[in-house]
């Protein structure tokens, strides 16, 4: 297995849970972008930050990173669903956690 590169490590020590309420602000300026669970948050994030168009956009092609929609966001509104969160100026990439 290959070792972590200091900004991979940066990114895993950075990331933090966060329920819906202190993500909110950043959808209404169109900044939340949900990670498929399948994908690793810190390897998106490295896309995203290294500016790795053609990753980001198979993702988005794929639907596996997709803005916030207007139902999602009213859902997470009326629960309180947690997220992992990591920030990559200036977006905010979130995965639910799942319910145990």
């Amino acid at each position: 297995m290959a070792e972590k590169t200091a900004l991979q490590q940066k990114l895993e020590s950075e990331i933090m849970a966060a329920p819906w309420a202190l993500l909110a602000p950043h959808h209404v300026r169109g900044a939340v972008f949900v990670v498929d669970p399948a994908l690793p948050l810190v390897m998106v994030a490295m896309a995203v930050g290294q500016d790795r168009v053609d990753d980001v956009k198979g993702w988005l092609a794929a639907g596996q990173l997709a803005k916030v929609t207007a139902g999602q966001a009213a859902a997470w509104d009326e629960s309180d669903q947690p997220f992992q969160v990591l920030i990559v100026q200036p977006y905010v990439l979130v995965t639910p956690i799942a319910s145990k």
